[in-house]
């Protein structure tokens, strides 16, 4: 009996404290200082951060690399193909010798 009275009274208090936190005003961000234009980027895509530079560096290598990886697995899958197509005409071939038609 005690069960049935303490779950719905826990769920209201939950609930309540809940409703609470939502009423409360949330303070406004402090809107970010502008940048100076000396740290401007020079061009669009381009930054004087050696920081960001290392970034776009990585991030053009794992493009390449995955532009080759791809092609790879293009070449992959169209050999397994092939293979698999040799298998199954060898197969079928077997079956006629054999008589067993399939």
């Amino acid at each position: 009996m005690k069960q049935v009275f303490f779950i719905p009274v826990l769920l209201t208090a939950v609930l309540a404290s809940g409703a609470a936190w939502s009423q409360t005003p949330a303070a406004a961000p402090a809107p970010a200082p502008a940048a100076p234009a000396a740290m401007a980027p020079a061009a669009a895509g381009q930054s004087n951060d050696a920081l960001v530079q290392m970034h776009n560096r990585i991030r053009a290598a794992n493009k390449a690399y995955d532009r080759k990886v791809a092609a790879a697995k293009k070449v992959y899958n169209d050999k397994v193909a092939q293979a698999k197509a040799e298998r199954d005409k060898t197969i079928a071939d077997a079956r006629a010798t054999a008589g067993t038609g399939g």
